[in-house]
């Protein structure tokens, strides 16, 4: 069945693919992509129709050129109230921006509004019919796009990650779950004579692997990260990368610590964002 979507997370270049499957296979119109740098020439070949936002822009309430045909839409106590739940969650997310404490409670409401109004005009404009998430909204951008949708009525779907590999399941929103996976489970406990459960020959290969040593047990975001921060094994090492993100995020959210004074503490928050 057509759709008209937006796509609010395809960092990841096989997101571009899902997406032009989808439109190939089952008619769907994509309107709207936020992702990240990688993925916007492919993304722009494929669907050069289409709205193209790259996430790191998203995040700090910049918007791309186009959008200037999109008018914002305005703030109304209606709204802001019906919003009231997800106000607190978007300020609170906004700690992984604050790497030196200067993102103020009026700065995180002037960023709040800002995306509020931009998000509600997108969605006025376009008129999507589901919103699709890459995992659960925890950017900021995301969870503003996410409520409104919630308030409006927008379908949403996205994809939870389990602890085994390859292995993902869709819900419907953040606060339900799968309803698909608790009907199964409670059919299977009503069973009298429940048979023996078997999995998938990959499921029970990983299960197997977690009783060995922790260097052949060990994740493999775990592997990855190992191998690409190697350079950086040494504190020095370290020191100079932190620096480096610390130039970065002054550049992206306004921070005002000079380089020379970042201190032990400092680098701490900057790993922990």
């Amino acid at each position: 069945m057509s759709k008209k979507a937006i796509f609010a997370q395809t960092e990841q270049i096989p997101w571009v693919d899902v997406a032009a499957e989808l439109r190939d296979q089952y008619g769907w119109e994509i309107c709207y992509f936020i992702g990240g740098k990688k993925q916007s020439k492919k993304a722009a070949a494929l669907f050069p129709d289409t709205v193209f936002h790259t996430k790191d822009m998203a995040r700090i309430n910049r918007w791309p050129e186009v959008c200037d045909q999109i008018p914002s839409s305005p703030l109304d106590e209606t709204l802001l109230s019906a919003l009231s739940f997800h106000e607190s969650i978007y300020l609170k997310m906004l700690d992984r921006n604050d790497v030196d404490g200067s993102l103020t409670y009026h700065k995180r409401i002037a960023s709040y509004h800002s995306q509020v109004m931009h998000w509600k005009g997108v969605l006025e404009h376009f008129k999507p019919d589901v919103v699709v998430y890459r995992i659960a909204p925890h950017t900021g951008y995301d969870y503003v796009l996410y409520a409104l949708c919630r308030v409006l009525s927008i379908r949403t779907v996205m994809f939870e990650r389990t602890s085994l590999p390859g292995r993902v399941y869709p819900v419907a929103s953040l606060e339900e779950a799968s309803t698909a996976i608790r009907e199964a489970y409670a059919d299977e406990l009503a069973k009298k004579n429940n048979p023996a459960i078997s999995l998938a020959p990959e499921t029970e290969a990983h299960l197997e692997n977690l009783s060995k040593s922790f260097k052949e047990a060990m994740p493999y975001h775990l592997k990855y990260k190992l191998k690409h921060f190697k350079k950086k094994e040494t504190w020095e090492g370290s020191h100079r990368y932190c620096c480096a993100l610390w130039a970065r995020s002054q550049t992206r959210f306004g921070t005002k610590k000079p380089i020379a004074s970042i201190s032990t503490r400092d680098i701490m928050r900057v790993w922990a964002v």
